[in-house]
């Protein structure tokens, strides 16, 4: 099902060499000949017949112009359709309606195919609402993971499905092996580059999988930050969910750094402020953030 209203979409479902197919094409959705439109481009594109038309579904109802179009040069044609012309003639209210509905069969749709196809991680965001609904670990004052499945969608959106609390109710031992496997996903991603600046060494983390910063959550990312940077003290910047970086004091481009990090323009999904943090003495804490807007454009 297509998201926009104003276009609808037509199936022709066809017979070809014993095969069962289908073409797909649109028209007008307030144009008396929609179903006609469609019509035209599917011979001009497949190169089939009218009598191999075995059944026609159509996003809206035909009018009566497309259903005598139907009846003539499809008789026999099995015809369904999602929504119903407006009788009343107020498209503006009846498309307003279907688009409310489109969405959501489409969030629908994302969210099966999320869960099916996308690995399961866990997601760095700030502490909020969330806490109580879905399953999640602290990770320092103000940060938690949460657990979600996170991937593209089918419509090419990056998806994110969080694993609630109520989920996981009445089962045993589940909520530790599903962390054990959100941090094998993310590790198992994770690709680490380094620059040099004037002797001292800035590091990169990545992910195929997106959402890097969230190695912040992992439980031996203390350990691993020490053995890549020997350092006594160790500066870290997130300025989105796909970025975390790491440094050292000696650094000139610590002031450079800072500014990249507390001056960033991400405002997205993932309620997660752009944020400095410090480790030292195998203790994290935070820095610096972001400041807040007056109101906030989190689309939680």
């Amino acid at each position: 099902m297509d998201t926009d209203p104003e276009m609808n979409v037509v199936v022709f479902l066809y017979r070809k060499w014993a095969m069962k197919r289908n073409a797909t094409s649109f028209g007008p959705t307030r144009a008396s000949d929609s179903i006609q439109t469609a019509w035209r481009r599917v011979v001009a594109e497949n190169r089939i017949t009218a009598d191999q038309i075995r059944e026609i579904y159509s996003e809206w109802s035909p009018s009566p112009e497309d259903a005598h179009f139907i009846s003539t040069t499809f008789p026999g044609a099995q015809v369904s359709c999602s929504f119903e012309r407006p009788a009343d003639g107020n498209w503006d209210l009846a498309l307003a309606k279907a688009h409310g509905t489109m969405a959501t069969h489409q969030a629908m749709e994302n969210r099966e195919a999320i869960r099916r196809t996308a690995p399961l991680l866990p997601i760095l965001r700030n502490e909020d609402a969330f806490v109580e609904m879905i399953v999640n670990r602290p990770v320092i004052p103000g940060f938690r993971v949460y657990l979600a499945y996170a991937g593209p969608t089918p419509t090419g959106t990056q998806g994110i499905d969080y694993v609630t609390r109520k989920s996981l109710q009445g089962t045993e031992g589940t909520e530790e092996d599903l962390w054990a496997q959100a941090y094998q996903n993310l590790a198992e991603g994770l690709v680490i580059k380094g620059v040099d600046d004037e002797g001292a060494k800035i590091l990169f983390v990545e992910s195929a999988k997106g959402f890097a910063a969230s190695a912040l959550g992992l439980p031996n990312f203390v350990d691993n930050v020490l053995s890549w940077l020997p350092a006594p003290r160790i500066t870290i910047g997130i300025e989105s969910p796909d970025s975390l970086f790491l440094w050292t004091a000696d650094t000139p481009l610590t002031r450079e750094l800072y500014r990249k990090t507390l001056q960033s323009t991400y405002w997205g999904a993932v309620a997660l402020t752009p944020s400095i943090f410090s480790l030292q003495d195998g203790i994290l804490s935070v820095v610096a953030e972001r400041p807040k807007p007056t109101t906030s454009t989190y689309d939680l």
